[in-house]
């Protein structure tokens, strides 16, 4: 990384009220943090600069039926299926007779049931008018950015555009406004952070900064040029900040914790 991102990035901390070296702490840093604390509490987090500046993900919706915390999952039985709603997650529940559906507003959520179960058809509804129908399981993440889905088994995903694409065993959609990409995923590999775990291959370090971010309590910046790096592996979320001592060990990456949760890699 350049000296002068460093600096940039060091000059707009400094613009909000805080010496770097944590001897003084302004008013405007202490603001920020208290924001993070009412995303703890399900309140709508607005972007300071920062964030949009270096792509962190932190749009909470202000109400929904299920939402969890930072570094929080929660298991929601709905429609004879089991979902496991994932942190810094955001969902409405619609219990229709006809069409029970979901609406995920932002985070991640897995569903499913027992192979001798009868679910109904789900509507599962997300970010850029797409909507999934599903029976059995299922993987969704919707960013800021992109909805991505993934199912192990046979499920319909309908554009804005109005085409259906299938999500065959082994496929991931990605959507990202009008554009929708079909890419290789295993199921595996989609839901593997059920069992506390992301995995990468071949990614973007700054999609794993993102995902992992929502197990962290405080805040996790990158530059474009660390988060444009290229990472593949598996990476545990029950401590976030040995997994980014870990990355910065594997992939020549300086990380540096500051005061309040706020970790910037260079």
């Amino acid at each position: 990384m350049s000296d002068s991102d460093d600096h940039e990035f060091q000059t707009r901390l400094a613009g909000l009220g805080a010496s770097l070296n944590g001897r003084s702490i302004g008013d405007e840093y202490l603001k920020l943090h208290r924001r993070r604390s009412f995303l703890k509490r399900g309140a709508l987090i607005a972007g300071v600069g920062l964030s949009s500046t270096l792509g962190v993900e932190m749009i909470q919706p202000a109400h929904a039926d299920v939402m969890t915390a930072a570094g929080e999952t929660r298991t929601v039985s709905f429609a004879q299926t089991e979902l496991l709603v994932g942190p810094l997650t955001a969902l409405n529940l619609r219990d229709d007779a006809s069409q029970p559906s979901i609406e995920l507003l932002s985070g991640r959520v897995l569903g499913s049931c027992p192979p001798d179960a009868s679910p109904p058809l789900l509507r599962i509804t997300g970010r850029f008018g797409a909507v999934l129908s599903a029976r059995q399981s299922f993987c969704l993440h919707l960013s800021r950015k992109e909805f991505t889905a993934a199912s192990p088994d046979n499920a319909c995903f309908t554009a804005r555009s109005g085409r259906t694409y299938v999500l065959a065993a082994g496929t991931e959609l990605q959507m990202t406004g009008e554009k929708i990409v079909m890419a290789p995923k295993s199921w595996g590999a989609s839901s593997a952070w059920k069992n506390g775990f992301l995995v990468c291959q071949d990614a973007p370090l700054g999609r794993l900064l993102d995902n992992l971010s929502a197990y962290w309590s405080g805040y996790i910046y990158a530059s474009n040029e660390i988060r444009a790096r290229r990472v593949s592996g598996s990476f545990s979320v029950s401590n976030p900040m040995q997994t980014l001592l870990e990355i910065g060990s594997i992939y020549n990456v300086v990380v540096r914790q500051y005061p309040f949760g706020v970790v910037y890699l260079s």
